[in-house]
């Protein structure tokens, strides 16, 4: 081995910084990584050590690596490496992790990053960051177990809260309310040590450690020959005992999950889900940043900017509808109005219906304990609502938000842009907005199209709705021509004044009207990471997210989109999409443009923006498409397929590529789960798990696009479910695939999908909207062949019982 060193200061220490190759003809050499190591002070030896291993990413083992890290694990250095490779070798090698950091004594935060190729070479250059900063301790996994008993006594000795008159008033009630659940929660909540995920080690193998751990220790004092022999053998010992232990551990857990489903779904967790690595995010000045406090308020900064209107297009009409607003807002809520009241069965009913086990807000109050008030707590907060809702005013301690972000799939892990926020309101807050609902969605209906946020209409049923014209165009020997908007940061970018003159526009009541204009006023919000919080910043525009009020507000907002007479309108939520039908497909192009022609004047009115550069369009049929659509002076080009709701829609409509995508995703799955599909667990748990994590890639929305696939793309479907069956029993080759659904009792991929399309049609051809009765009717065809329609599956009969 070549190494080649300096030596620095680092942290007010002096730190040996090594250069290091290793040939990779030459057998490593344990002794030379010793020498490198021996001295007292802090060492990193970093290079292409062509030393191969998964336990730092790489695709596979070689020699070398796995007698690196059995050296470290015996004598206690570390070693890291980049998460992508760094090899690429020419020729048929495959791209690897070879360059490494091996160190020792290092008191920093440690991060590695390949960099653009500068050199010519075959290895890319490696930065690595060591940043003088301790690491937080881990935090010790804790049971938090509440006495529900003494929870309850404390609030019913508790005083009980006046109905606030007063805007004041109300905010004093809240925060003096928070503080008595806080107070009644803390009293009644012991914490223990969680027990061991696992069964403790036995005590021979707790007692080698132990021995091992003092021969170290002997040997670094005396540096023995014999001491190390002998410490070099006990390694192998517990070593090995370890891995004999992690096997009995893992039968141990497979005969657990057989008690219940959640015991099942923990072991399945183990292989579905990993813990993200933390990475650094880089700020505009191109400097990275480590700690957790800096990554906070980059992004909380970022976010700042995200939770702000649009540029006003028209400065003069923007001043003009907010000082209209203000103006509303301020004068008095006529006396005969109706009042907002609320009764406490009223409230314990909601508060019943709130699901347990979400996340609670900044004020740490989960569901579980407002599911729990007693009476005289439930009564204090019936009044507080009461005061809330006859003041017109939102308590300001529900308007904070705590903000976690987790990254976006396939986006960039250093910058702020890629981490999608996720904002925990206050459960007191969510209470309030479920009671206010049912009276906001009396004041106003969706338009039929809409279908988001709705009760009894989902993503296949639009879906469904979408490729019923389209295939209804090609069987007429028309064309359809569809063109899907993206709505840029639709939910964060609403202009809160444009809301509630909307509101003002549609005659909802005053106080009501009052009520949301208060909840969107003055919101705030801090980012959390890594036990760290942001500043507080101002949330300026947008409905809150994650609020029960928001999605029925952002409808509202959206409710009057435009379209040309000959267009259809398809809405999901901030999904927008409009379609036209003709027998030339520039006549079906020019529909579309005469709606999007009267897009620009309803944006600029709502502070919208559409992303006419991540806008799709697409002509189903044959033919060649027409010119481009265009959106505010932007083209929006034809694709050869899209993705709408999540399904990869082609212009030929065969929904091939769909399905390939779909086939794709549920064999990924199942190789995660295999070592569980081919463990001893019961068969029936086996099947439950294909059930619950694999099947529902492969029929996701199949009721809508199932009927319009070729048998060739059916049989790559059927494919999966057969593969999984068959490794669920093991079955040998000579077994049929009918053989053992038919054992296994497992209805057929076809029956499935056609019994959830019986039902799927059944529900809204009984729906009380008049608009999903008969939605997608069958059209009788030509014997030839030419598209078939969703409903083509409940033609086909139910499925055998």
């Amino acid at each position: 081995m070549h190494a080649l060193g300096v030596e620095v200061e680092f942290a007010g220490r002096p730190t040996g910084v090594f250069a290091v190759y290793g040939p990779p003809q030459n057998p490593l050499r344990t002794a030379d990584v010793r020498r490198l190591l021996r001295a007292a002070h802090p060492i990193v030896a970093a290079g292409d050590w062509n030393a191969k291993h998964t336990d730092w990413h790489s695709q596979t083992c070689n020699p070398r690596g796995r007698r690196l890290l059995a050296d470290s694990v015996a004598l206690g250095y570390s070693i890291s490496a980049p998460d992508s490779p760094t090899h690429y070798p020419d020729g048929r090698g495959v791209p690897d992790i070879l360059d490494l950091a091996v160190h020792k004594g290092i008191d920093a935060l440690i991060s590695q990053e390949v960099v653009v190729d500068e050199f010519g070479s075959d290895h890319l250059p490696v930065v690595m960051h060591l940043i003088d900063a301790a690491p937080a301790p881990p935090i010790p996994r804790e049971v938090r177990r509440v006495d529900w008993r003494a929870f309850q006594s404390a609030l019913s000795s508790a005083p009980q809260l006046r109905t606030p008159e007063t805007p004041a008033a109300v905010d004093e009630a809240a925060g003096l309310f928070t503080a008595q659940l806080q107070r009644a929660l803390a009293d009644a909540t012991s914490v223990r040590p969680a027990p061991a995920v696992y069964p403790a080690l036995p005590n021979r193998l707790l007692a080698l450690i132990r021995r091992k751990r003092s021969l170290r220790r002997q040997w670094q004092q005396t540096r023995c020959p014999r001491l190390k022999a002998e410490l070099r053998r006990l390694a192998e010992i517990v070593k090995a005992g370890l891995e004999v232990h992690a096997a009995e551990s893992w039968e141990f857990d497979i005969g657990d999950a057989t008690a219940d489903w959640a015991a099942l779904h923990r072991l399945c967790r183990r292989f579905t889900n990993t813990a993200p690595p933390v990475h650094p995010l880089r700020d505009d000045a191109g400097v990275l940043l480590y700690a957790a406090a800096d990554r906070a308020e980059l992004l909380a900064t970022h976010l700042a900017t995200q939770f702000s209107p649009h540029p006003a297009a028209n400065p003069a009409r923007v001043a003009e509808v907010e000082r209209a607003v203000a103006e509303y807002i301020a004068a008095p809520i006529p006396p005969g109005e109706d009042a907002i009241f609320f009764s406490p069965a009223l409230v314990r009913k909601s508060a019943q219906r709130l699901k347990p086990r979400k996340a609670p807000g900044a004020d740490g109050i989960s569901n579980a304990v407002l599911r729990r008030l007693p009476l005289r707590a439930l009564v204090s907060l019936t009044r507080l609502f009461n005061g809330a809702a006859r003041t017109a005013h939102f308590p300001a301690p529900w308007k904070e938000a705590r903000v976690i972000t987790i990254l976006k799939p396939g986006k960039d892990v250093l910058r702020a842009a890629s981490y999608r926020p996720i904002s925990l309101l206050s459960t007191q807050s969510k209470l309030f907005e479920s009671l206010l609902l049912p009276r906001l969605n009396r004041c106003a209906e969706p338009r039929p199209e809409q279908f988001g946020f709705r009760p009894g209409h989902s993503t296949t049923l639009q879906l469904a709705r979408v490729l019923h014209a389209a295939a209804t165009a090609v069987n007429k020997k028309e064309v359809l021509a569809a063109v899907f908007l993206d709505m840029e940061k639709a939910f964060d970018r609403v202009w809160h004044a444009g809301l509630v003159s909307r509101l003002i526009e549609l005659r909802f009541p005053r106080r009501l009207v009052a009520l949301v204009h208060s909840f969107l006023l003055d919101r705030r919000f801090h980012v959390a990471v890594g036990g760290a919080y942001s500043s507080p910043r101002a949330i300026t525009a947008g409905v809150p997210q994650g609020g029960v009020l928001s999605p029925a507000l952002y409808t509202i907002f959206t409710d009057d989109v435009p379209a040309a007479p000959g267009s259809m309108v398809a809405l999901y939520a901030d999904d927008t999409a409009y379609l036209a039908s003709s027998i030339r497909a520039a006549h079906a192009a020019a529909k579309l443009q005469r709606s999007l022609d009267l897009l620009p004047a309803w944006l600029e009115e709502r502070r919208l923006v559409a992303n006419a550069a991540k806008s799709q369009a697409i002509v189903f049929g044959v033919g060649r498409p027409p010119p481009a659509l265009r959106l505010q002076g932007i083209d929006i080009p034809w694709r050869p397929e899209v993705t709408y709701l999540g399904v990869v829609l082609d212009r030929r409509l065969k929904l091939r590529h769909h399905a390939v995508r779909a086939a794709g995703r549920a064999a990924a799955a199942a190789s995660k789960l295999r070592p569980l599909l081919s463990s001893r667990l019961p068969t029936r748990a086996k099947l439950a798990l294909y059930r619950q994590y694999i099947r529902p890639h492969l029929t996701y929305a199949a009721p809508a696009w199932y009927g319009l696939t070729a048998e060739y793309v059916r049989q790559r479907l059927r494919a999966v479910q057969n593969k999984t069956l068959r490794r669920i029993v093991d079955a040998p080759r000579f077994v049929r695939n009918a053989t053992i659904a038919r054992d296994l009792r497992q209805e057929s991929l076809d029956d499935f999908i056609r019994r959830l399309a019986t039902q799927m049609f059944a529900r809204a051809d009984a729906s009380s909207f008049a608009h999903l009765r008969d939605i997608a009717p069958h059209h009788s065809r030509p014997p030839d062949h030419r598209r078939a329609f969703p409903r083509e599956l409940v033609r086909q009969g139910p499925p055998p019982d």
